[in-house]
């Protein structure tokens, strides 16, 4: 059965118009969890770390992954591919950043964007499960959001970003408002993305370990 939204309690809030998560960076980091690596020694290490994690549990488990990016630009995809070796699990980045892009080569229904947004969680579970098959992976990642300065809403704010992870059997999406400029927002969001996947494979191989 499909779950559209799975709890982070530590990090999460309700919210109740809609049933999201919406994200709540930490007060002690203008950034959010992830910081640019250039000016924290500390969390640029660690970004480093979940990205060898991944990839080491990728390889292990002969699993594959296939991204759709928005706002990120293909920053996702140059991170899951810039570890030797990625080309074992990496199968496709392809960065839709317009509407047209996000029908065209996602097929994205154009009445679903008019309605809900190209920023929006519908949005990015389908850019999430579409890429997925198109690349017959095994697991589908979709970002969309506002990277700023411009392009905010009253109910969308700059920083917002959607982030959505398609597998056969598990579904999730998250908001998050990620706070900075846009290069810290699009980095940041990108990271979330391979920190997410590493979260979920991890609770999905947990059973099986």
């Amino acid at each position: 059965m499909e779950q559209d939204i799975q709890a982070m309690p530590q990090y999460h809030r309700e919210h109740k118009r809609n049933n999201l998560k919406k994200y709540i960076p930490p007060k002690k980091d203008c950034h959010g969890l992830l910081r640019s690596p250039r000016n924290d020694t500390k969390a640029g290490l660690r970004h480093n770390l979940i990205i060898s994690q991944i990839h080491k549990l990728l390889i292990k488990r002969q699993k594959t992954v296939a991204i759709a990016e928005s706002c990120t630009g293909g920053l996702c995809s140059a991170l899951l591919t810039q570890v030797s070796g990625s080309s074992k699990y990496f199968i496709l980045g392809v960065v839709t950043y317009s509407n047209k892009a996000k029908e065209n080569i996602l097929k994205i229904p154009a009445s679903l964007i008019a309605e809900k947004g190209a920023v929006s969680k519908e949005t990015a579970k389908l850019m999430a499960n579409s890429i997925r098959k198109i690349a017959s992976s095994d697991f589908g990642i979709g970002i969309t959001g506002i990277a700023g300065p411009t392009g905010a809403t009253p109910k969308k704010p700059v920083g917002t970003v959607f982030i959505a992870i398609d597998s056969r059997d598990k579904k999730i999406c998250y908001e998050f408002i990620f706070k900075g400029n846009r290069n810290a927002i699009r980095r940041n969001a990108a990271l979330k993305a391979i920190e997410l996947l590493k979260t979920l494979f991890v609770k999905r191989n947990s059973a099986v370990s």
